[in-house]
């Protein structure tokens, strides 16, 4: 195994996943700023704040509310 060092500019980020993925710590150990987004935010909230909306792999299948969000379709 080999260390090196990862220099990540500092964003925000909106993540959308599901509760067994290991998303938000792995980001969070990179330094970027995580925002967990529940249905309520995602429907309402300005996400133009954010550099980047990451979607896990499984969140689809398990979020019922993100098919049909604007954001996403």
């Amino acid at each position: 195994m080999h260390a090196f060092a990862i220099n990540v500019r500092k964003i925000s980020t909106s993540l959308h996943h599901a509760e067994s993925e290991p998303i938000p710590d792995a980001l969070r150990m990179l330094g970027v700023q995580v925002d967990l987004l529940d249905a309520q935010a995602l429907a309402f909230r300005d996400l133009s704040k954010f550099d980047a909306i990451v979607v896990g792999v499984r969140a689809y299948e398990l979020r019922s509310d993100l098919p049909g969000q604007p954001a996403f379709a």
